[in-house]
């Protein structure tokens, strides 16, 4: 249940989080709050101005929103690239995910399709884990049986490899007279 009144950052209009003895406002960038607003949600309206040093002060019900918190994205923990002899690509992921829809924050990604982003491409979730040292195994696990099911494990990097044909530079033509 969310609160009526909640303290709010005076420059980035969210919501506060207490941090020990200190408020800090979530950012970006996270900063220490010395002064703050508080806000009625239900009205949208400031009705006090506070500060450490001088404590509260009433406001004339100044017109505030509060800006809602700014929306966690998913980070990858580890990756592998793999291929086979047909050229077809295999990557694995370890992924920490924001939980919108519930379950395990941690998750075992796999993506497999033809090379160079072509369609035909499937994907899907290995394994979900409720920690990141859990997840971390799960994806060891994954290259593991990626390897036995015979991928080769292949470098990930920019294009991956490239190899440089040099050809010889044709002689000129001569000229029709």
């Amino acid at each position: 249940m969310t609160e009526t009144h909640v303290r709010v950052c005076r420059v980035h209009r969210q919501v506060l989080e207490e941090r020990g003895l200190q408020l800090v406002c979530p950012g970006p960038p996270k900063h220490r709050v010395t002064s703050w607003r508080v806000v009625d949600r239900v009205k949208g309206r400031a009705v006090y101005e506070a500060t450490e040093e001088r404590g509260a002060t009433e406001m004339t019900n100044e017109k505030t929103t509060v800006a809602e918190a700014p929306v966690a994205k998913s980070q990858t923990l580890e990756r592998a690239k793999f291929e086979d002899g047909a050229k077809l690509v295999l990557f694995i992921r370890a992924t920490k995910e924001p939980k919108r829809w519930g379950g395990d924050p941690f998750r075992v990604r796999w993506q497999q399709g033809p090379g160079s982003g072509k369609k035909g491409t499937v994907a899907g979730v290995a394994k979900t884990c409720p920690d990141e040292a859990s997840a971390r195994e799960a994806f060891k696990a994954a290259v593991r049986s990626a390897i036995s099911q015979g991928w080769k494990q292949v470098p990930i990097g920019v294009g991956g490899r490239r190899t440089l044909e040099i050809k010889p530079i044709p002689a000129p033509k001569k000229r029709a007279s």
